[in-house]
């Protein structure tokens, strides 16, 4: 996923474990830790140009920081910093407990969020080796950037994040439209939805509503995992093949905002001719 999505989901998780009563410091030293957190992974790329690209890229994004022994390596690394900072409120030092809970979150979020997309994660190097490819979520989604967003939004302490957030819920999905990536009847369900929750929730304490907008991104997630395995489905029923060729692999990637709509990549083998035969189309759930 984008960094953007990794952030918000960082941002809430700090929400979720700050508890009642929090001052206004601890709040950003929470959010600190989790947006930190969920982002660090990423890491990798300040290193991916020891290999010339495009090469450098492919082989070392997503690889040993992404991973649950990098993981490790990373939550051993920050909690010095982490503390450091916690430090230096002596008066109020916030939850020492709590802040571990947000940063070892944080990190595993991001391996999780990585691992719904089609280039996957291989977490359990170098004991395994083998890659894991959800193929449910785009790299980016505006369903979860306007159910966590609007969260964020209720939860803010000042008018001027809270401005900016604001701010962001509008131009953000918009701009998805205006490029063409998401149709416009689709951001209108979504602004509807989100109008809807934002209102329900609107009597909830902060910690209660990031914990309603984890929940949802999880159940987006599981309801998205079983609509690509219905796509995946439908993309192997369409296909017309010879009797010598035999199906490798099918790449599923869902449309941003529009899970009716996926692209599909079939790769297959000719065992007869030995050769791989590679086929790209779209396919939609419900045609009409």
């Amino acid at each position: 996923m984008e960094n953007l999505t990794h952030s918000l989901v960082g941002a809430v998780v700090a929400d979720a474990a700050l508890g009642q009563g929090a001052s206004r410091r601890t709040r950003r030293v929470f959010l600190a830790v989790g947006i930190i957190a969920s982002n660090a992974p990423d890491i990798d790329l300040l290193y991916t140009s020891i290999t010339p690209m495009p090469v450098g890229y492919l082989l070392h994004h997503r690889g040993h920081t992404h991973t649950l022994v990098g993981l490790l390596a990373l939550f051993g690394m920050l909690t010095p910093i982490m503390i450091a900072v916690r430090s230096l409120s002596q008066r109020d030092p916030p939850p020492l407990m709590r802040l571990c809970v947000v940063l070892g979150l944080g990190l595993g979020s991001h391996l999780a969020l990585d691992a719904g997309n089609n280039y996957g994660v291989h977490p359990f190097f170098p004991i395994d080796n083998r890659w894991y490819y959800g193929d449910t979520i785009f790299i980016f989604e505006p369903w979860l950037w306007l159910m966590l967003g609007a969260v964020l939004m209720a939860n803010a302490t000042t008018a001027i994040g809270r401005a900016l957030l604001g701010a962001g819920l509008v131009v953000l999905p918009i701009s998805t439209v205006m490029v063409g990536l998401v149709p416009w009847e689709s951001l209108a369900i979504l602004a509807a939805l989100t109008s809807l929750l934002a209102w329900a929730l609107r009597k909830r304490s902060p910690a209660a509503r990031a914990v309603f907008a984890l929940i949802f991104c999880a159940l987006f997630s599981a309801g998205m995992f079983l609509v690509s395995r219905l796509a995946r489905a439908e993309a192997r029923a369409e296909l017309a093949l010879p009797l010598p060729a035999r199906v490798l692999d099918i790449v599923m990637t869902p449309s941003p905002g529009f899970p009716i709509c996926w692209a599909a990549i079939v790769v297959q083998r000719d065992d007869q001719a030995g050769t791989l035969i590679l086929r790209r189309g779209s396919l939609s759930l419900v045609p009409g």
